[in-house]
């Protein structure tokens, strides 16, 4: 089963990404309830997609994910800055 979202469901995606577009579709096996795809398109989601790859890794349910608390808003030191 598959499950899609607009990324402008994610604030700090909003907030680096002034009008950007994006999508994120996850792939859950039925019977088990694991996540065991995901795919995402748009700016950032190199920061974002390591989550996703440690949940499919750690074979992750849907209601363990939902358990998971998520800090926000987070954002690594870009080396742009020094």
């Amino acid at each position: 089963m598959t499950s899609k979202l607009p990324l402008s469901y994610n604030g700090r995606y909003c907030a680096e990404n002034d009008g950007g577009r994006g999508i994120c579709k996850a792939v859950i096996d039925k019977s088990t309830k694991n996540l065991v795809g995901l795919h995402m398109i748009g700016g950032n989601c190199s920061e974002m997609i390591f989550g996703a790859a440690a949940m499919i890794e750690n074979k992750q349910t849907i209601d363990d994910i939902n358990k998971i608390v998520f800090p926000h808003p987070t954002v690594p030191k870009s080396s742009k800055t020094q």
